[in-house]
């Protein structure tokens, strides 16, 4: 085999090879956004579940007020008090005491789908970020492919016209 035929296969190996780097960083940044909205789907969910739990908590605290406060004025009327002053006092504080713990509920609640939401948004833009960064890695993969087959074919270009001025020079002596 020639050098110059071992050039052009060396140029073609090189020249695939970038060709098959720029594929594949292309490939991996599809596939980075995939798994990334995939993930950022299941942070929504996962937010939107954790809301829904805390607004059953809530209604589920709701219902023990109720029976607690129907209890408390049960135990008041059984027991021939009325409904006013020190009893009145401490039905109020109950409720409030349960109101409180139900905002608190669906606050953290919300506060968790909020955060599963911002998650999700990052996850996506992260997953944007990785797929434009494969296609910037497979552009510069093909540039350097073709500078190298550029670079090589000159190379080759250079000796022939080396190998011709001395075929000239010793055919023409």
């Amino acid at each position: 085999m020639s050098s110059g035929a071992f050039i052009v296969a060396a140029l073609a190996a090189s020249g695939t090879a970038s060709v098959a780097q720029g594929l594949a960083a292309q490939a991996q940044g599809r596939a980075n956004q995939r798994i990334a909205e995939y993930n950022a789907a299941m942070a929504e969910r996962q937010g939107k579940a954790q809301m829904e739990a805390a607004r059953l908590n809530s209604e589920r605290l709701a219902r023990q007020q109720r029976l607690a406060m129907g209890q408390n004025i049960a135990a008041a009327a059984k027991s021939g008090i009325s409904l006013s002053g020190s009893v009145l006092d401490v039905l109020a504080d109950t409720a409030y005491q349960y109101q409180l713990d139900r905002n608190l509920i669906l606050t953290q609640g919300l506060n968790d789908y909020q955060t599963g939401s911002q998650r999700a948004s990052l996850l996506r833009s992260e997953g944007k970020f990785s797929a434009a960064q494969g296609r910037s890695n497979a552009l510069w993969a093909y540039l350097n492919g073709v500078s190298s087959v550029a670079l090589g074919l000159a190379s080759l270009r250079s000796m022939n016209s080396a190998a011709s001025a001395m075929t000239t020079s010793t055919t023409g002596s």
